[in-house]
């Protein structure tokens, strides 16, 4: 029972804060709507705001996808140990950099 009340109280509340999120950026759109009396413009604004918002999550969906399917292959199994083992080399000199650039004089 209290599971379920929580599992409301916490879809409630990240429903709340999507509202509020959206309600930022679509207030000055309606607005422009309402005091310009412009229909067709808002319309517009408020489309591509929906694009702008669906086209990021389309993009990381469908690489995810694609990056499922190069792991699953054999062939890139061992290339994906030899890209992580790069990528913390990479990580860890960058680091190194950024502590030690400030001793340095640029």
């Amino acid at each position: 029972m209290l599971n379920t009340f929580l599992l409301t109280v916490n879809s409630w509340i990240a429903g709340g804060t999507v509202l509020a999120a959206a309600g930022c950026f679509l207030w000055p759109i309606l607005a422009i709507i309402t005091v310009q009396q412009q229909i067709g413009t808002g319309i517009l604004f408020i489309l591509f705001f929906a694009i702008g918002h669906c086209l990021p999550i389309v993009a990381a969906v469908r690489s995810t996808a694609a990056v499922r399917k190069l792991l699953e292959n054999s062939t890139w199994q061992g290339a994906g140990t030899w890209f992580r083992r790069g990528a913390g080399a990479i990580i860890c000199l960058l680091g190194a950099y950024f502590v030690v650039s400030p001793f340095i004089g640029t």
